[in-house]
């Protein structure tokens, strides 16, 4: 009787240890949906940043431009400076 106890005791034991088949077979079926996932989300990271690039190059543009446009704005008008309302 002990001996079966201990025997049921300790096979109990290993298979709430061991890994479900069925989660096995689902993580394999799941991979490639998650692969996709992954790629999509590195296709959109990088679509952002290629737009925030972007963003970033025309602002450094127009940083570059007013001052050019108000110095020849007051020269022409013959002012020191002029403001924009």
């Amino acid at each position: 009787m002990y001996e079966t106890s201990m025997s049921r005791i300790f096979e109990d034991n290993v298979r709430k240890g061991a890994t479900n088949p069925n989660a096995l077979l689902e993580a394999a079926h799941l991979a490639k949906f998650t692969d996709e996932a992954f790629r999509q989300e590195a296709d959109v990271m990088g679509t952002h940043l290629a737009d925030r690039s972007k963003t970033l190059s025309l602002q450094a543009g127009r940083l570059t431009l007013v001052p050019t446009f108000q110095s020849k704005l007051s020269t022409l008008c013959g002012t020191s400076r002029v403001g924009f309302h």
